[in-house]
């Protein structure tokens, strides 16, 4: 098997992921968030953005990187107080992007929002038409992303600026085979990037078991990439993932248990969970992670190299499990080329 180890690609940038909710408006059955399960869902406190916003922007100037907040869920847009949180840290020169599965992309408030802060939108499509409607218990949603996506690319010209336009999609046995026509129509909505997962069977076992993938799936999908990768880049959309991150789901499908040994905690990439839990990655809360400072308390001068060093003594002193098994995509390079 190919070394799986990873790279130390763009130091310049620091990714935080923050899960805001885990509320939900679709019923999605791969999902922990589907709006379907009896469980009481929690917001994050509007306080922890104050706390958060004042330590990333002392990271930022401590450590000269940018620093890109990726707003996540459940759905992030039924999370009342987006709107001026994200403006607030954008006021501050924070980088914004989110992940939606795009039901409130529609209205006119969330377009001016995503035109006015961010700088990537990642949309979650799962296949064409009513294999995405289906997958997702929504009625007509392909349809109307793809009118709101055309809304959005006629508005991005008319400002001259906009949120770089990507779109997430879960493989899985339903729609592996349709992989290459979904991205041809996402192209041709003027989509510029393309990640993907596989169906994973942590939250939802009993999808799994009906829908997962297959070693010998991945392996095909992954001999035939490259040369759709080519055929894509020259109509404008990028497919992601690098050679270890293919590797790294071929594993998982096969069983095989990958250990990382030092993965930098908190240098390149950080979670931030719904209850203000700040952690290296988000199968670490547990272990590593330690809550947001309060937001009287101002952070430290070197908060980011305190963090990491706090992370990775951590991590040296009782290695969390998921460590031996890491299921990490940032990790693997999900969002880095070929």
């Amino acid at each position: 098997m190919a070394d799986t180890r990873p790279t130390r690609a763009h130091p310049e940038r620091l990714v935080v992921v923050w899960r805001v909710t885990t509320r939900c408006n679709l019923s999605c059955g791969f999902c922990a968030y589907d709006r379907r399960l009896p469980f009481a869902r929690c917001d994050a406190p509007e306080s922890s953005a104050c706390s958060l916003e004042r330590l990333l922007v002392r990271m930022a100037a401590e450590s000269g990187k940018d620093v890109h907040v990726s707003f996540l869920g459940g759905e992030p847009f039924v999370w009342e107080p987006l709107p001026r949180v994200a403006r607030a840290f954008h006021a501050q020169g924070l980088s914004l992007g989110i992940t939606t599965n795009g039901v409130s992309l529609g209205t006119t408030a969330v377009r001016e929002l995503l035109l006015d802060c961010f700088d990537e939108l990642t949309l979650s499509i799962d296949g064409l038409a009513t294999r995405h409607d289906h997958l997702r218990g929504w009625p007509r949603g392909f349809e109307r992303l793809s009118a709101a996506l055309a809304d959005l690319v006629q508005a991005k010209a008319r400002r001259g600026r906009g949120p770089r336009l990507r779109v997430n999609t879960v493989l899985m046995r339903d729609n592996i085979e349709e992989f290459p026509e979904l991205c041809r129509a996402l192209a041709a909505l003027g989509v510029q990037e393309l990640s993907f997962n596989r169906l994973g069977g942590r939250d939802r076992p009993e999808f799994f078991e009906l829908h997962r993938l297959l070693p010998v799936d991945l392996e095909r999908f992954a001999c035939g990439l490259p040369a759709l990768r080519r055929e894509l880049s020259a109509l404008g959309l990028q497919i992601l993932g690098a050679h270890a991150y293919l590797e790294r789901l071929l594993s998982l499908e096969r069983g095989e248990r990958v250990a990382v040994e030092d993965c930098a905690p908190g240098q390149r990439f950080l979670f931030v969970d719904e209850h203000g839990q700040i952690a290296p990655c988000s199968f670490s809360v547990d272990s590593y992670g330690e809550p947001l400072p309060r937001p009287e308390a101002a952070p430290a001068e070197r908060a980011g190299h305190e963090l990491s060093r706090r992370f990775l003594l951590r991590q040296t002193s009782k290695r969390a499990l998921v460590c031996d098994d890491c299921a990490s995509t940032q990790v693997f390079e999900k969002f880095r080329g070929a």
